[in-house]
């Protein structure tokens, strides 16, 4: 029985990341239009397939290897993803335009590590989220957006909770990481969202 309820509750949590992702990747694309960028898109996408494949892996053993892949690309490439998509927002270096690049570069060596080898490089992943983690921070004291750190530091929680096993936990630190990207994303759209019944937790007075 408690094997079962654990089960649940490991299906809705991820359930829950699958919802709230790809509920702000709606409102992204709602609010900036043909504006939109790659980076802000694979952010929420890649949370969303995440959430949806660890739901339907949680309530049956057949797709686990599949699930490892999509775990894989969530913390090699989200973060990376939304550090980018931050340099760009505040174009911090428009004398230095390639180095908005670097975190995508870094996530992409762990993932592309995993297709090869099958093998997820600790090592890799950790240098490139403490790496972001570092560049988030940077912009997050120049241009006084502490929701773009806040979300650098919930995800890098969220992956020290899954590397211990405990993946609900994890999966509560993704929602509130993807509730700051979207914040610092698209400030704008959040505060207009807010004032509707589709902003996610608006019911619980956000």
């Amino acid at each position: 029985m408690v094997s079962f309820l654990d089960e649940i509750l490991l299906c809705l949590s991820y359930l829950a990341v699958a919802f709230i992702s790809l509920n702000c990747l709606n409102i992204y694309v709602s609010f900036v239009g043909t504006e939109a960028r790659s980076f802000a898109y694979g952010l929420f996408i890649i949370n969303g397939i995440y959430g949806i494949g660890g739901a339907i892996s949680a309530v049956t053993s057949g797709l686990d290897h599949v699930q490892v892949i999509f775990y894989a690309a969530e913390i090699s490439l989200v973060l990376p993803f939304l550090t980018t998509e931050m340099w760009i927002q505040k174009n911090l270096f428009p004398k230095q335009q390639e180095l908005v690049y670097v975190p995508c570069l870094l996530g992409v060596l762990p993932f592309f590590s995993f297709i090869m080898l099958g093998v997820i490089r600790i090592d890799l992943v950790e240098l490139c989220l403490v790496y972001c983690c570092v560049c988030t921070a940077y912009v997050g004291y120049s241009t006084r957006d502490y929701l773009v750190v806040a979300g650098s530091l919930l995800f890098y929680l969220a992956y020290c909770m899954h590397f211990r096993g405990k993946v609900k936990i994890s999966n509560v630190l993704l929602i509130f990481f993807t509730l700051c990207s979207l914040g610092s994303i698209c400030p704008n759209c959040v505060d207009e969202t807010r004032k509707k019944s589709d902003f996610p937790f608006k019911e619980l007075g956000f």
